[in-house]
Parts: C-alpha cells; structure tokens; sequence
C-alpha cells in the first residue's frame, strides 16, 4: 500500500470510485468531462483546472474538493489550492443542500456568530427560497439585518417576504437601498411599510452616485441632509450628485467637501465647490483662482 494512504480504507476508497467511475452512463457532457478528468486526467484535466474550478466560488470548491481523493488531488495541483484556507461563506452557497451542512455544523461558525447572523447571510444569497428554508424549515432568528441584506441586494420580493413576516426594521433599510441605488426597494419600503429613513438615506446614494436616488428624494420631499450628502459626492468625485444636492435639494455642505474633494484629487468637484463659495478649511484661501491649502493638508493646488 502507497505512503499516500493512511489506512486500508483510505487505500480503497478511489480504486472503488474509479469502478463506479467507469460503469457510470456517461449522458450528460460536463459529467463525461469530469469522468476523463478523474480517469485519464490530459487535455480533460487540463479544461476541468483552468475553465471550470475557477469559475466555483471558494464554498463550492471546498465541497468539490471532499468529493473523494482524485478531487483532492485536482484542487491540490490547481491555482485555487490557497483557497481551501478561507472559511466557508454562507453567502456562497447556493443551494439547501449545502446550507444543511453549515445549519448543522454550527462548531465551524465564527465565535461571534447567532442564528441572526446566519439569517442574514442567507439574505445575502439573494434567493428567497433559501431564506424561506432558514425561517420556515429551521426557525432561523433573524433582525434588522435581514431586512436590510435584502434592501441592498434589491430583491423586492425578499423584503416583502421580510415586511409580511414582521421582520424587525429601522432607518438602516432605507440607507442600505439608497446605498446601491435600489430604487424600487426604497419606494416599497417608504410608500407601502412607512419604513423611517434619516440623513444617511441621502448621504449613501451621493457617496455612491445614486442621482436617480437623490431625485426621488426631492420627490418624496426629504428634509433629513446634513453635510454628510456633499462631502460624500464630492470625495468620491459624483459631480452631477453634488450639483444636484446643491442647486435642487438645497443640502448644506461645509469645510469638508472641499477638504475631501482636494485630498482625493477630485478636481472638477474641487473647482465646482470653488467657485460657489463653500466655505474653506481654516487656514485655506482662495484668491485670483489659485487655491492656497497649508502643505500639511498634502500639496498646495491651483485651480484655475
């Protein structure tokens, strides 16, 4: 018996599943794919490595990897080898079959973790017949954070699932659909749920360049700007977003647009809050076009 194996067991388990290899029909072509790689490994081998483990996320690829030894082998000599020392992500899976494994293996979950967190983890899959398994089937807790996974992702059906369950809301809903610029998740949440939102709402979608978020809420007649909204657009270079938060939403902005705007060498954004006076950090100037920043807020900058 080779070194290789440890045990008798583990010695016979691959002849066995190269017999069961061998006397298994060969229908479907991605099974007859995998069936040479494993037998005969060569130019099927080679596909299997470079066109299909690295389109597997690192959860698929672990449980592909404990399939049996040939699998273990082809993991082991691809480039995804590393990958096998991150954690599984519940938020990979895309299956309840997988789901199962890590419901029941709870000692793998980080310290930290309670059956909340698992529950919004499932949100993240973005598919709601796993997130009914974890409610309906498991009695999964959940909380806020549920909800708002499910507003982030944009998945308007799973937030209904949510709302009609009486999953537990708050401001955060809002903020994280303005955040990824969830329109139809956002109006759902405040013409149907009445879901409250807060300056967050508006500073999420600038920082991210949501115009079309910060247009509803002008419709909507949100008065909940602070200073946040400008500094975020103008950091992150969103132009149009700052002009809008300005001239329509009639937002307040401060210092710290145009400190952001310089730091991150947003220049358009720079010279747009330039020349509509915002107001300075201390000890900066602005005269003849030419902005004078003190060389410990980085360079000097001219604007012209």
């Amino acid at each position: 018996m080779s070194s290789e194996y440890s045990t008798e067991e583990d010695y016979e388990r691959p002849k066995r599943m190269r017999t069961a290899l061998e006397n298994t029909p060969s229908t479907l072509p991605l099974w007859r794919l995998f069936r040479e790689a494993l037998l005969n490994g060569g130019a099927c081998r080679d596909i299997v490595e470079k066109h299909v483990m690295c389109k597997l996320n690192g959860t698929d690829l672990k449980f592909f990897y404990e399939v049996n030894t040939e699998t273990r082998k082809l993991v082991k000599r691809s480039s995804r080898a590393g990958d096998l020392k991150k954690r599984f992500r519940v938020s990979e899976m895309s299956s309840i079959s997988t789901l199962e494994v890590a419901w029941e293996n709870k000692y793998l979950w980080p310290s930290w973790w309670y059956e909340r967190d698992f529950c919004t983890k499932v949100a993240h899959t973005n598919k709601l017949e796993l997130l009914k398994w974890a409610r309906e089937e498991k009695k999964c807790k959940w909380d806020w954070t549920t909800i708002n996974a499910a507003a982030e992702k944009g998945n308007l059906e799973m937030v209904k699932y949510c709302v009609a369950n009486k999953c537990p809301i708050d401001w955060r809903a809002c903020a994280n659909a303005a955040k990824n610029g969830q329109l139809e998740c956002l109006k759902y949440l405040r013409e149907e749920v009445k879901a409250p939102w807060d300056w967050r709402t508006a500073s999420r979608a600038a920082e991210n360049g949501h115009l079309h978020i910060l247009e509803y809420l002008v419709e909507r007649k949100y008065d909940k700007y602070d200073e946040d909204a400008c500094e975020f657009a103008a950091m992150n270079g969103h132009l149009d977003c700052l002009k809008y938060l300005h001239e329509t939403a009639k937002a307040p902005w401060d210092e710290d647009a145009v400190w952001e705007a310089h730091d991150n060498n947003q220049t358009e954004c720079l010279q747009y809050l330039l020349d509509n006076n915002c107001p300075l950090p201390e000890g900066w100037s602005y005269e003849g076009g030419v902005l004078h920043a003190p060389e410990s807020s980085s360079s000097s900058s001219s604007s012209s």
